[in-house]
Formats: C-alpha cells, structure tokens, sequence
C-alpha cells in the first residue's frame, strides 16, 4: 500500500483506491473481477445449502449435545453433509437412500456413543411420515457403559426431518426411554416417532445416554466429556 503525500483524495481513479485511515490518505489497487463459472456457482449455492442444514441440525439437536458451539463438530456435520449434496446433485436423481457421510456421526469427539450403549438399532422407514425405531434387548453389565455408582440411564433419541428446500421445514420430533441398569436384561421396545412428510426431506435419528447420576449432570461443566456420549444413529434421504 502507498502513502498520498501531497493530494488528500478519497475515491477511485482508474484501477487505483484512494482512501483516508487513522487520519491517513492511502492507495491500494482495485480488486480484478473474478468470473465465477456455472460449476463454481452451483458448488457454492449447495455449500450454502449444506450450511443451513448444518446451523438447523446443530440448533435442534442442541439438548443432546455436549457442546452445540465446537468448531470441529460443524465443520465435520458441514463436510458431511455438502459431500452428500454434491453426490446427490451430480447423479441428477434422489432416490430414497442413506446418507452415509452422516451416518454414525458423533457429537462428541471424546467418545463414540456406540461405545457406551453397544446394540444395534434398526430403523423401518417404509411408512410415509413415520419411523419405528427398534431397540433391542440390551444385556446392562455388557452392553451398557455408565460411570461408578450409577444404576440407571435415560436414552433420550431425536428425530430431526428437515426438507432441502431454499427454506427448510424443520421438524422435531424426541422420546425419552428409561434404562435400568439392576436388570439382567433389557426388554427389547419398538419406539414411534412422527417423521413429517414434508417431500424431499432429510431424515436424521441421533441419541445420547444421560445417566441419573447428580456427580455425571448432563448440563454441568463436569463431568468429562467422555460421560456425555451422544450421536447419529442413521440418516436418509426421502423424496
């Protein structure tokens, strides 16, 4: 950048910026005119599109996760889902599927929620606005992880809809399932969730386990983030 010594100017002459800071009269060059192509402009239009997913999914999930400001947890949502979109929109067709760039995805990047609840969910899609998750028996003293001296968990699931339209619907659905760690065993339960039929939405299931335990409160800063286990068990895409 140059200095104006003898002229105090403000404005443009030619390709050159005149202008005043901290009392001073600078020159810097006028920024060239970059023609964007037809692929940069839509590669930035489904970057955006990704991004409001990505602010949408991260708001409503907010009660499950340990911390909803992590940097590395947007960027990791944001990647997966623009990976997905671009997939998606190049195939020229959007049929229903998983989306598997956000599959398993965790909130919390001190531990694998599928390490502390070790059972193998199955979802039904295949009825319009409606998803049955089932949850199998689950064996406490080897499928279920919980700190010292705690004897009980609350599963708490969320099924975040959100359609991919210039302004998304978003639609919430949770429930809230007891654990009883004395048991020998678990019953295994089918769990409704209204999934919404708004058309070509995204679909996301996700869980964390909150253990009722006063010294492991989910909203204290303590305990370590290694007690608060929480993420995304499928995800999918329906027309």
């Amino acid at each position: 950048m140059g200095k104006r010594l003898e002229i105090n100017y403000r404005g443009r002459i030619g390709n050159l910026i005149c202008y005043k800071r901290d009392g001073k009269y600078l020159l810097r060059l006028r920024p060239e005119k970059v023609n964007q192509t037809d692929a940069t402009r839509a590669s930035a239009q489904i970057f955006g599109k990704a991004s409001r997913i990505c602010g949408s999914m991260r708001k409503s999930f907010a009660p499950i996760i340990p911390d909803v400001k992590a940097r590395k947890l947007m960027l990791s949502l944001n990647k997966a889902i623009y990976t997905w979109l671009l997939k998606t929109t190049a195939s020229g067709n959007q049929p229903f599927h998983q989306v598997t760039t956000l599959n398993h995805i965790s909130f919390n990047s001190e531990v694998e929620f599928s390490n502390k609840i070790k059972c193998r969910f199955e979802t039904n899609w295949q009825t319009p606005g409606e998803l049955k998750l089932y949850i199998p028996a689950i064996r406490p003293s080897e499928e279920l992880k919980m700190p010292p001296d705690t004897k009980s968990a609350l599963l708490e699931l969320m099924l975040f809809s959100c359609s991919l339209n210039a302004v998304p619907v978003v639609q919430i659905d949770k429930r809230t399932i007891f654990l009883d760690g004395s048991l020998d065993l678990i019953p295994s339960q089918e769990v409704l969730f209204n999934a919404g039929e708004e058309p070509g939405s995204i679909k996301i299931i996700a869980g964390a386990l909150k253990y009722n335990n006063p010294d492991y409160d989910w909203n204290a800063v303590q305990p370590a983030l290694k007690w608060k286990p929480a993420g995304i068990i499928e995800a999918v895409y329906i027309p």
